[in-house]
């Protein structure tokens, strides 16, 4: 199980994660610069976007960040009425929210975010902050579902 600071610690230091790696790559980087990682696999590209996580959706700041707030709006109301957590969940809301706080302070400052992680064979580019965001969805999602399965379980077995 996970308290509600659980989830606030893993958001800032996703937070955190996000922050410093963005920093490190604007200050080491020249904008469409690519550094090899893993020959043929992985390399550091820096990138600006104004679209969604993997460069989708270009020019959308004002509906990102009224979605990333929104997003925020909901972790916050659900640890409200769950002040313990099952800890998929708890780890899945904090990424959630830890990333989403991320890419929202670069929009809100400059109207893009900043993505490096270029995988070859994958055709977005992305950072932290979005895979927190997608991990988070997918272990809250798991963690619903498999909660779901349970209850479904229990009433079927008349408990």
């Amino acid at each position: 199980m996970m308290p509600r600071w659980g989830v606030g610690a893993i958001a800032l230091a996703v937070i955190v994660a996000d922050r410093v790696s963005k920093l490190a790559v604007a200050h080491a980087m020249g904008v469409g610069q690519s550094v090899t990682v893993i020959p043929g696999v992985l390399w550091l590209t820096y990138i600006l976007n104004s679209g969604a996580a993997f460069g989708l959706f270009q020019h959308g700041t004002p509906v990102f960040i009224g979605v990333g707030l929104g997003l925020l709006a909901m972790v916050a109301v659900y640890l409200w009425r769950h002040p313990v957590l099952k800890r998929a969940t708890g780890t899945g809301l904090g990424l959630l929210a830890g990333g989403t706080v991320g890419n929202l302070w670069d929009r809100i400052l400059s109207g893009r975010v900043i993505d490096f992680i270029h995988f070859r064979f994958f055709p977005f580019f992305f950072n932290l902050a979005d895979s927190a965001i997608v991990v988070g969805i997918g272990l809250w999602l798991i963690a619903q579902w498999c909660q779901d399965r349970k209850e479904g379980s229990r009433a079927r077995d008349g408990k």
